[in-house]
């Protein structure tokens, strides 16, 4: 059976990440393997100017504070 593979461009990858990395903040521990082999390839697909920025405003602007949702 043939697989089928979706294609998206660097906005839709930064949005992914960018949903990761709140992900990360309100888990305790790595969610799976699967996960963090996603998020490595999302890494490497955007760059180090793109990651480092997403970490920074997802640092500045938290989804979580203490497990619990930010409002």
């Amino acid at each position: 059976m043939k697989e089928k593979r979706i294609s998206f461009g660097k906005f839709d990858a930064e949005r992914l990440y960018e949903w990761r990395l709140a992900l990360k903040q309100g888990m305790k521990r790595s969610c799976c393997e699967n996960c963090d082999y996603i998020e490595k390839r999302l890494r490497k697909f955007l760059g180090k100017s793109s990651v480092r920025l997403l970490q920074q405003l997802v640092r500045q602007h938290p989804y979580f504070v203490k497990g619990k949702i930010t409002e």
